[in-house]
């Protein structure tokens, strides 16, 4: 375990630092803003049900998460404090962890995206280039260190599409974004306390099958 948190932890010192002047993002460390989302959280063993969340890119950082960063540096260590003093209190952590226990997957876990900068002021996402170049630079030597059968969700469905055409010989489960309908129809009276028996039937069938790509809906 802990020289899979240190290989993330020199990459995550690579990530904070990265100036690629990258179409449709917004990276300025003179104002606190800079790429992140890679945070590694650690329950039990190593090899225990670990997996890999992906979304597309992280959220416009606040006034005072930017704040934070000026104040206490530009650094890997950094984002993990910011992290586990607000970010682990958030609806949608709170949401796609409760997911991850109900289907099962309460090892390590890697948060992570394609991109890992914000998006810029005037975009609504970034260029398909910038996703490329990202997840190359990132998230493809993500996968090189984590176990190779640790299975990646993928939230939301534009996330689904993109790790299933990137990475065809990983398993990748699509799961609907928290915020949506979609995710509530997942539950048992969208309680978000149980998986539906059908969902867990597809659930259990994917993780008979490495390898395999699946949308749960």
């Amino acid at each position: 375990m802990d020289k899979l948190i240190n290989r993330i932890s020199q990459l995550g010192d690579q990530l904070v630092h990265c100036n690629i002047k990258c179409e449709g993002v917004n990276n300025n460390p003179d104002k606190g803003i800079i790429p992140r989302c890679l945070h590694i959280e650690s329950h039990k063993s190593e090899k225990e049900n670990g997996c890999l969340v992906v979304g597309i890119n992280p959220d416009r950082s606040s006034d005072s998460e930017r704040q934070y960063y000026l104040k206490n540096g530009i650094t890997y260590h950094g984002i993990n404090d910011f992290w586990n003093k607000n970010k682990c209190k958030n609806d949608y952590y709170k949401d796609v962890r409760n997911f991850l226990n109900c289907a099962g997957y309460t090892g390590v876990t890697l948060w992570t995206g394609i991109i890992k900068c914000e998006n810029g002021i005037d975009k609504h996402w970034t260029s398909l280039q910038t996703a490329r170049q990202c997840a190359l630079g990132f998230l493809s030597r993500e996968l090189e260190i984590v176990p190779e059968y640790w299975p990646i969700i993928a939230i939301g469905r534009e996330t689904h599409k993109a790790l299933s055409y990137l990475y065809p010989f990983k398993s990748v489960l699509g799961v609907p974004h928290p915020v949506s309908r979609a995710f509530e129809n997942l539950f048992v009276n969208g309680l978000r306390e149980q998986l539906k028996p059908d969902i867990q039937l597809h659930l259990d069938k994917f993780k008979q099958e490495f390898g395999t790509t699946l949308w749960l809906s």
